[in-house]
């Protein structure tokens, strides 16, 4: 009588988690780099500022198109309490019209490298999952990387003579003290201010600018900011 002995399970191999990028460095002097950043991403949602953003990425054939953090809101994962029936759209909602811009933004500018800086709100979603459910570690699908994986995600991007970073210092100065302070180009949203300052000093002029939001800074997924509704930047500098 014939023994059957039971074939050993298929061992099924993770890929090895995506190491986060902290810096990513373009040596391109004198590029053109169209830069937006706040999107905060909402089902449904379009502004004035993407809309030109997205003409600014075909029309302008730009070299690099940066897209400058909080391009997700993380609306549900907000330690601040939900006012009333406020509407949240889920996190997988933000990240679906997230994609879908981010896709459309490729195909305007299909010549160009697309560069994704984090910027708070995408690490709201990053330590939502690693702080409540770290068992899920390593797991497909829970880093900025898989969910964007044509575009390289990164905390800045660097210049020659520039740096592109979602944010730095705060305040109605912010802008001016950067690029005081780090004695180059520096070019952050965060505050959806947008706005542009000169320093000139004896190593010349550099400038600080924020790019403003791409969102409605009158909408809900922005009610915090309620700046000038500025949206992208050319930046040219050397």
């Amino acid at each position: 009588m014939s023994r059957r002995i039971a074939a050993p399970a298929p061992v099924i191999a993770m890929p090895p988690p995506a190491q986060p990028i902290v810096t990513y460095t373009l040596d391109l002097p004198n590029a053109r780099v169209l830069v937006g950043s706040d999107l905060h991403a909402w089902p449904g949602v379009m502004t004035t500022g993407i809309r030109s953003f997205l003409w600014a990425a075909k029309k302008l054939k730009p070299d690099v198109v940066c897209l400058n953090g909080d391009v997700v809101d993380g609306a549900t994962l907000s330690r601040f309490s939900r006012a009333g029936w406020q509407y949240r759209p889920t996190l997988k909602d933000e990240i679906m019209a997230a994609q879908a811009f981010l896709a459309q933004v490729r195909k305007a500018s299909h010549k160009a490298e697309h560069v994704y800086t984090r910027g708070n709100h995408c690490s709201r979603v990053e330590n939502a999952l690693a702080n409540r459910l770290p068992e899920f570690e390593s797991m497909p699908g829970t880093r900025l990387e898989e969910l964007f994986p044509d575009w390289v995600v990164c905390g800045s991007l660097e210049l020659p003579g520039t740096t592109i970073k979602h944010r730095w210092h705060n305040g109605q100065n912010a802008a001016r003290q950067n690029t005081l302070k780090s004695g180059r180009h520096y070019v952050t949203g965060h505050l959806h201010a947008f706005q542009v300052t000169a320093v000139s000093d004896l190593s010349g002029t550099r400038y600080g600018v924020d790019t403003g939001t791409l969102a409605d800074p009158y909408g809900r997924n922005s009610a915090i900011a309620r700046e000038p509704h500025g949206n992208t930047v050319v930046a040219g500098l050397s």
